[in-house]
């Protein structure tokens, strides 16, 4: 079936080029992903797949893992056309990257955990504290599991405003301060892990 499907894809492709003088490659990568980034740098988008991905983090999916194969590729067009920018010294454009979720708004991983994993190491209860100390180190690395699951914060009313509520904080802040100028526009991509 591969293979048959490969010769289907390339005869296709073959009169693609004749009728409209482009490959189907060059037609998605310069056409309809450059429309779509274009619209996706803004903050009501960032907002959106923050929801998005808590809310499947919420209950109990890795959301990130979901929705970012997705999102990546869009978010990496960004970090291109930055880049771009950046050899022939034009002005940056683009804030929604891959990287700006982790970087900025993820801070100890989904929900920004990392100040909750730092809080449970003074708990006077000797579990919490415990688990605190346990899912600290794992945070700053934006490892979070130990925390979804281990206070738990999946399916947890208690926790719910919160987990959803600080990234998107954190991200309408990051966002607005790199549209001023006070941290620069990224250029580069940084790994969910870099603490």
């Amino acid at each position: 079936p591969i293979f048959f499907m490969a010769i289907f894809m390339l005869i296709l492709n073959v009169y693609f080029v004749k009728i409209f003088n482009i490959s189907m490659a060059d037609f998605f990568a310069n056409i309809i992903l450059l429309e779509i980034a274009k619209h996706f740098n803004n903050i009501f988008v960032i907002i959106f797949v923050i929801f998005l991905v808590n809310f499947i983090w919420y209950n109990g999916v890795n959301g990130y893992n979901i929705v970012f194969p997705v999102v990546n590729i869009l978010t990496f067009v960004n970090l291109s056309l930055n880049v771009e920018n950046f050899i022939y010294n034009k002005d940056y454009t683009n804030v929604f990257v891959p990287g700006f979720l982790e970087t900025f708004v993820f801070l100890g991983g989904v929900g920004s955990t990392i100040g909750l994993s730092f809080l449970m190491i003074f708990s006077k209860n000797s579990e919490i504290k415990r688990h605190g100390e346990m899912s600290l180190i794992p945070s700053l690395f934006n490892i979070n599991e130990p925390v979804m699951f281990g206070v738990p914060i999946v399916k947890n009313k208690i926790f719910l405003i919160p987990f959803f509520l600080m990234p998107i904080i954190n991200a309408c802040v990051a966002f607005y301060l790199i549209k001023m100028g006070y941290i620069s526009y990224p250029i580069a991509f940084l790994p969910f892990w870099i603490p």
